[in-house]
């Protein structure tokens, strides 16, 4: 039997402490050397009534070890290798929290973060999620001094803000880190009983991100409160590492997937006109690429 947030073993053990809790879901595969960077990050923000649950996506390397090393702080869960999405809706099964975090588990939080969204979210009630900034590291070094900068989302020094309903930016690919999203449990709800595509292996964050635009009011908050971490680890085989040209298979692959959440968010509808004229003319030049990477031209 497949399990809802809100059955068998998901459910919450009470209603108090889901209420007091703070959820933040780590999903890992093969990056035990990373992880402990990770977990001290969460634990460096000093937030109390916190759940840190670590889902191991069929590790082969000292992952358990880890974790183990951490006691009774963090919720250590195996699975069969399933993929990204798969391990972030298993943690999102278990989670009890009123609020829900993601953090890959080569990133790191910055301190401050946590008190800095709970703050928000008690002095902006209308909104349902918190994004914030981040930066970027290839192998130790400084990539990008600002996600939102280096995708020309400026907001300059302004104070955080609502983000329109007809925003248009996303066509080009996902606006934020999903280290950088916290949700309310509540909202995270609109989103499906498995909110993360299990079926896509790679773009996935883009493709709940989508939807999370499209079903919740999203507050921006122009300050890095995290680090983006790149190791060439072998971890991201369809996919190039970052600087590097993808293979012709990579960009097939690429183009697909890319091609299949543009045709899932012109399937949602409701946009508004000038949206969905950049989705159709986005997806008229993925359907063309792909079309002349089949017939051997170029692409």
């Amino acid at each position: 039997m497949r399990l809802t947030p809100l059955q068998g073993d998901c459910a919450p053990h009470n209603l108090a402490s889901r209420l007091n809790c703070w959820t933040i879901v780590i999903p890992t595969y093969n990056r035990a050397k990373y992880l402990p960077d990770a977990l001290r990050s969460v634990f460096a923000q000093g937030v109390a009534g916190t759940q840190v649950t670590v889902v191991d996506d069929g590790s082969t390397d000292g992952t358990r070890e880890v974790v183990s090393r951490f006691g009774g702080r963090v919720q250590y869960v195996y699975q069969k290798n399933r993929g990204p999405s798969a391990a972030k809706n298993c943690g999102i099964c278990l989670a009890r929290g009123k609020f829900i975090s993601f953090l890959d588990s080569d990133d790191v939080w910055l301190p401050g973060k946590m008190h800095l969204e709970r703050e928000l979210f008690a002095s902006h009630p209308e909104a349902d999620v918190v994004a914030t900034d981040h930066d970027s590291w290839v192998e130790g070094r400084l990539f990008h001094e600002s996600g939102f900068r280096s995708i020309g989302l400026e907001l300059g020094r302004s104070g955080p803000r609502l983000l329109p309903p007809d925003l248009h930016d996303w066509v080009e690919g996902k606006l934020f880190a999903t280290c950088c999203l916290t949700l309310r449990r509540s909202a995270l709800r609109r989103l499906g009983l498995e909110p993360f595509d299990a079926s896509l292996q790679s773009f996935e964050d883009w493709d709940f991100e989508v939807r999370m635009l499209r079903r919740c009011r999203v507050l921006v908050v122009p300050r890095v409160m995290a680090s983006v971490r790149r190791f060439d680890d072998g971890t991201r085989v369809d996919r190039p590492f970052s600087g590097r040209e993808p293979t012709p298979e990579q960009l097939r692959t690429i183009r697909a997937r890319r091609l299949r959440v543009l045709n899932k968010a012109l399937a949602m509808g409701g946009w508004a006109a000038h949206v969905s004229e950049k989705l159709e003319a986005a997806r008229g030049e993925l359907v063309a690429a792909l079309g002349a990477d089949h017939t051997g031209g170029a692409a």
